[in-house]
């Protein structure tokens, strides 16, 4: 191997780590205050939960607002687009190229058709008694439950397909903060392509990756890419913020974080639910082992608590569950 093939090898690791360092930070910060997150239903979603011990990951592409997949895009693309306006005597250099390639894979209409295959969302909330929530699944009796997290994760739920990683993320709301996020991403990234050994062979020298051997250029376009999906799929319009919310991030990363795959061993299988005319691809998330770890679970401020407790405790006992903590909702509202 050649100093320059080495520089080269070396450049690449360097950038899978600060890739690495940068999901594991992620991670570290996924405390929210309550040490769970909420996941609001109707009373049918929490009966098929706990009957069938799973949570959808719905794609990303069919969520009641499909606009929101197109946001997050929408705010990279100004992002790289800026940088073209800001730097146009790079435009023919391999940074240039770079951001080209980026806005080709996620930012425009053929990365939109990438990501409605590939990306599946499992929704939370920070707190269990939200207005807005149970206006949305309140009407005919709903629910929110609760599930720890722990080290940055939930606890003992996983993609059914080992091919399928989760990344839990709290969804930024700010404009300002998320354009600084795909900023400093894409500005670690450059700092890699700029490197004169790579200028020259990133299109000759190959990179060992989780996929086989990729041609340096297109690994560091692959890492990047990574880190930016990553990032834009938990940006949310402003307008949403008292949600609070929390995505659990469901795809085949296929640099960062392969976690349980096994090669392709195990196919990955997509279900199907009606909705409004459509059938929702989704994945399910399944408990490593035993029952789903829920914690808590609260009815919305339309039911009776009294029977639905004594309905969601028979209806836990009867699927072999623990006993878990049970609230009703105090909000003084009627929800017709």
């Amino acid at each position: 191997m050649t100093p320059e093939e080495t520089v080269v090898l070396g450049l690449a690791n360097k950038l899978s780590q600060l890739a690495n360092n940068r999901h594991f930070t992620k991670l570290i910060q996924s405390k929210p205050p309550a040490g769970c997150l909420f996941h609001y239903t109707t009373v049918a979603g929490l009966q098929g939960i706990v009957e069938a011990n799973c949570l959808h990951a719905s794609a990303a592409y069919f969520l009641n607002d499909s606009s929101e997949l197109e946001y997050g895009r929408m705010v990279l693309g100004g992002v790289l687009q800026q940088w073209e306006d800001n730097n146009p005597e790079n435009r023919d250099d391999p940074s240039g190229e770079l951001v080209r390639d980026l806005r080709l894979k996620i930012a425009d209409e053929d990365g939109l058709e990438a990501l409605i295959h590939s990306v599946y969302l499992a929704c939370f909330c920070q707190r269990d008694n939200v207005l807005s929530q149970w206006r949305a699944y309140g009407q005919a009796g709903g629910y929110s439950i609760g599930f720890p997290v722990v080290n940055g994760s939930i606890h003992n739920l996983v993609p059914e397909s080992p091919s399928y990683t989760p990344l839990l993320t709290k969804v930024e709301y700010e404009r300002e903060n998320q354009a600084a996020r795909c900023l400093e991403i894409l500005q670690l990234v450059l700092s890699v392509v700029d490197v004169p050994a790579l200028q020259l062979l990133g299109r000759t020298v190959k990179i060992p990756s989780h996929q086989g051997l990729t041609l340096a250029y297109d690994f560091v376009l692959n890492v990047a890419e990574e880190m930016l999906l990553d990032e834009i799929l938990g940006f949310k319009d402003q307008a949403f913020q008292e949600e609070d919310e929390w995505r659990l991030i469901v795809r085949p990363r296929r640099f960062l974080l392969q976690g349980r795959d096994d090669g392709g061993k195990t196919p990955a299988r997509t279900y199907f639910r009606p909705q409004r005319g459509i059938a929702v691809p989704f994945l399910k998330l399944v408990p490593l082992e035993g029952k789903l770890p829920i914690s808590r679970i609260r009815s919305g401020p339309s039911i009776d608590r009294t029977r639905a407790r004594a309905s969601v405790q028979l209806l836990l006992r009867e699927n072999k569950f623990a006993e878990v903590e049970f609230n009703g909702s105090d909000i003084p509202v009627h929800l017709d």
